[in-house]
Parts: C-alpha cells; structure tokens; sequence
C-alpha cells in the first residue's frame, strides 16, 4: 500500500513560495549591497570635491561656484542614497518576517507529512502483521 500524502501539492506550493522569497531576500541584499557601494563613491566623490575646493585657491569665482553646486548636489544625491538604503533596509526586514512565516508553514506541513507516513507504516505494518497471523492460523488449522 503506497503512502499519499492528500496536502502534498500545497506542500509543493508553499515550497515554491519559499524558494520565490529567499530569491526576493537574496535580491534585496544585493540592491543593499550595491546601495552601499554607491554610498561610498558619493562619499570619495565629495572628499575629493571639498579637497579641491579647499587646496586650490587659482579657481576663478565661476569655478569656485560650480564645485560647491556640484559639492551641494553630491550631498544632496548622497542623502537619496541614504533614504534609499534605509527604505532597502526596511524591505529585507520585512521579507525576513514574511519568510520566517513561510518557512513555519512548510516546516507544519513536513511535520504533518512524516506524522502522517508514520501512521501509514503503523498501519501497513499491523495490517501486514494480521495477514501473517491469518496465514499461520490458516496453517496451523491444516496441520492439525
């Protein structure tokens, strides 16, 4: 007697999903990751801005004027990319929360799959056990 598990396809398809949401996990760290990297170019691209500014005094007016504009639009652009992060920082909490769950309901649904194949061996080994003692009383009766 073979064993059938009756939720095996919402099995399947919660194991789908898990596998979709470490995906989307795994993707959301690499956007953190790259967000960062960003951050940090921004962060060299501004101390090499303000050096300038600072170690060269030969730049004309219309020079000086236009790394602060551009000093000005790193920081701006350096304070997206911080909002950016926290935003990306947000998202990976909350598909670890949502992952956590998914990964409880497949967990509940193994569980429930191995309880229930123990039961079947139960069952298939007592049913099995009574077809032997069927034959051996059967035998016993013809012996005697």
């Amino acid at each position: 007697m073979k064993f059938k598990f009756k939720l095996q396809t919402v099995l399947d398809v919660k194991e789908k999903i898990l596998k979709q949401k470490q995906q989307e996990l795994a993707d959301l760290i690499t956007k953190k990751i790259n967000c960062g990297k960003e951050i940090d170019q921004i962060e060299e691209d501004i101390n090499t801005c303000s050096r300038e500014i600072e170690g060269d005094d030969t730049f004309s007016p219309s020079d000086i004027q236009i790394k602060y504009d551009y000093y000005h639009n790193l920081l701006g652009l350096k304070k997206e990319k911080i909002d950016h992060l926290t935003h990306i920082e947000v998202e990976i909490n909350d598909k670890r929360h949502e992952l956590d769950l998914q990964n409880k309901e497949v967990k509940a649904l193994e569980n429930l799959k191995e309880k229930k194949l123990l039961e079947h061996r139960i069952r298939a080994e007592k049913q099995n056990q009574a077809l032997l003692d069927e034959v051996a009383l059967r035998d016993n009766r013809l012996i005697h």
